[in-house]
């Protein structure tokens, strides 16, 4: 970006007649003039034109000159990405407009957002322009004389890593916030665990009266044999279907699914074989590809990543399995238990203690399936619960890698060792968990012909047993089937109840997997964080530059900071040496090379590059001869570079070694004059 001229009137002591300026003819100038004069008027109508701020910490409105007190106006001609543009910039009218080559930009936008449209077009802040163009000693502390806390807050500026600190505490406020979300969840959740209960409570209370009055009209059933003698008949003729089908049938399917069962566990261990080779493969990689450490650590964060997710689908994958076999075990159970028919024969299962006996021995079977299950899917949330930890782990050992560098080789080493046993332990587990669920299908498979064989030796003992009225059986029967109807339709549905938890639980899990993603972008925006490894990639460039300073201003000594910002200086025949034992004219020779250090690395963070910078009384301290030479030598090196300088200063010795010098007069108003 080339500055080509600025002219303004009515700003400060300077008065309605305009006061223009060249920034592009690349020489150095001198202003000079007494105190009050004004001689930083043209830095401050500068920085105004450009941000629409004051550039010292006053209002705005003062400004104005206080005697024609309006019309102050400003206007900046410059090049930029091959356009003209002209910034007109008043107060009293307030007048903000932006030409590009020679067109007004339109906006309707507020003032705000036509400011940011400047910023846009051109790719310079405000904040960019106060560490990049304008150096004075009013506004600048000397960096060391700066505590730590403000030392942190003028490198982030210099380094614009505010974004950063902005995000952080925005991510703070949304924390908040998602922690109430989970408090919410969690109240709901409770108050409808309550209601359940109660719900569970009036059930049992109504369904044990119905027991008490079956358990009366069971009494009265004792001519129940001649009911049994028509069972009989239906028994046979199951019996034939029984044999001839639904067992064989049943046998086969538990077959299919151990076959089915065997592929999954095999594919399984195809897979933990292979992860382990990939395991293998990248510790190789890593030992050989240290030099590349930190271009690959994006890389290993997303294979860390993607793997997890990888497990992570696969164990899901297996809870649905586990949760469709179970729906299909609790609808065979519910209908065993609101039901008094036997689906096989057809026959009343309260009819006759044997049979009633072996249907409750299958509803055990599979509440016992149904518990082992149960269990497996708890173990596999355990596992995505551990497989959740493991990620976070590896993830916060790969950044531990990045903050300590020497070790980083041997460090990413262990984590994939660990992360290999990790990987052979749950293969140890899913062998110990998947070989019981095969030998609980074989187990099923016999369960299956011992039924089948029960069942044959029950018939023949019920046939020897039935002998009750087939009339007072019916209408028995027909009262019990009443009540077992009341039964099957309980007092309360528990159902939405039990949907609501399973709705919060997933509202938990969600709301939780957020508020754990907020906590880690917090652990990554802190000050330990991504600001700490920028402010570690540059510290060596400001090294270099501070030194180089240093060395232009003739210093016998040379400084390094380290990650901190504390400082270490080095001098020949000196032991130690510390910024308070310096003579002020060392001082400010340190003050300078930090400052016009940070100018340079100000540049290069921020991409600016401009032809022109301002000085203000910098060299009005305690340089001496060496100094001043250092400081000649600086500003003609920006010439060189194509920088018009502006130093403000009030030594007049310094007159000839800037190519033009310029004199501030104020009497009403102020005025420049070339000397």
């Amino acid at each position: 970006m080339k500055f080509k001229n600025i002219r303004f009137k009515n700003f400060l002591s300077f008065g309605n007649a305009f006061t223009e300026m060249n920034l592009s003819d690349n020489h150095t100038y001198l202003i000079t003039g007494e105190n009050g004069a004004g001689k930083t008027t043209a830095l401050e109508a500068f920085y105004f034109g450009m941000t629409g701020k004051p550039f010292r910490k006053i209002k705005k409105s003062e400004l104005v000159n206080t005697i024609n007190k309006k019309e102050l106006l400003v206007e900046i001609t410059f090049e930029h990405n091959g356009s003209e543009f002209l910034v007109k910039r008043g107060i009293k009218p307030d007048i903000f407009e932006l030409y590009k080559d020679g067109k007004l930009v339109d906006t309707d936008s507020s003032r705000k957002d036509y400011q940011k449209t400047l910023e846009l077009l051109i790719g310079v802040d405000s904040d960019t322009f106060a560490n990049t163009i304008f150096i004075s000693s009013k506004n600048y502390t000397p960096f060391l004389k700066l505590n730590a806390s403000d030392r942190r807050n003028f490198i982030e500026n210099v380094l614009n890593l505010k974004i950063f600190s902005e995000m952080l505490e925005e991510l703070k406020v949304k924390r908040g916030i998602q922690k109430e979300k989970l408090t919410d969840i969690e109240y709901n959740k409770k108050s409808n665990l309550e209601k359940l209960y109660l719900a569970e409570e009036s059930n049992r209370k109504y369904s044990e009266n119905n027991d008490e009055k079956i358990k009366k009209l069971e009494e009265k059933n004792k001519e129940i044999e001649k009911y049994i003698v028509i069972l009989n008949k239906q028994l046979e003729d199951v019996e034939k279907k029984i044999t001839d089908s639904d067992f064989d049938k049943r046998i086969e399917e538990t077959e299919k699914k151990q076959e089915f069962f065997q592929n999954q566990y095999d594919t399984a261990m195809k897979k933990f074989n292979k992860e382990s080779e990939g395991i293998e493969d990248e510790i190789n990689k890593v030992r050989s590809m240290a030099t590349d450490m930190c271009m690959k650590y994006e890389k290993q964060i997303s294979e860390i990543k993607n793997e997890s997710k990888l497990e992570y689908n696969k164990i899901k994958s297996n809870i649905e399995k586990l949760n469709e076999k179970n729906k299909e075990l609790s609808e065979k159970i519910m209908f065993f238990e609101n039901n008094k028919i036997c689906p096989t024969c057809g026959q009343k299962i309260d009819s006759d203690l044997s049979h009633k006996n072996e249907i409750t021995e299958n509803i055990k079977n599979m509440d016992a399936q149904l518990l082992i299950n149960q269990g497996n899917i708890e173990q596999y949330n355990n596992d995505i619960k551990k497989l959740k930890s493991d990620c976070s782990f590896a993830l916060k050992e790969t950044e531990e890698i990045h903050k300590q560098r020497l070790e980083i080789v041997n460090n990413k080493i262990e984590i994939l060792i660990s992360h290999k046993n990790d990987l052979q332990k749950r293969k140890n587990e899913y062998i110990e968990e998947n070989s019981n669920s095969l030998m609980n299908l074989s187990k099923e498979i016999n369960i299956i012909y011992e039924e089948k064989n029960r069942i044959m030796f029950d018939k023949t003992n019920i046939e020897k047993d039935i002998h009750i009225n087939r009339k007072l059986v019916e209408n028995n029967l027909s009262e019990i089937n009443s009540l077992q109807s009341e039964k099957s339709n309980p007092l309360t549905d528990l159902e939405p109840f039990k949907q609501k938890d399973k709705e919060y639980d997933k509202q938990k899990e969600n709301e939780e997997y957020l508020y754990n993603n907020i906590l880690d972008m917090i652990n990554i925006l802190s000050d330990k964080g991504i600001k700490s490894y920028i402010i570690k990639k540059y510290i060596p460039i400001l090294n270099e530059y501070v030194n180089k300073y240093l060395e232009v201003f003739s210093a016998k000594y040379r400084i390094t900071f380290d990650e901190n910002f504390d400082i270490e200086i080095f001098a020949r025949g000196y032991e130690k040496l510390s910024y308070g034992s310096f003579s002020s004219g060392e001082e400010q020779r340190l003050d300078l090379s930090l400052l016009f250090a940070f100018y340079e690395l100000g540049k290069m963070k921020k991409s600016i590059n401009t032809n022109v910078i301002f000085l203000d009384e910098i060299s009005d301290k305690s340089l001496d001869s060496d100094g001043i030479d250092g400081l000649m030598n600086i500003f003609n090196s920006l010439k060189r570079n194509g920088k018009t300088v502006y130093n403000i200063s009030h030594r007049l010795e310094m007159q000839d070694r800037f190519d033009v010098t310029l004199k501030v007069n104020k009497q009403m108003f102020s005025k420049i004059e070339i000397i």
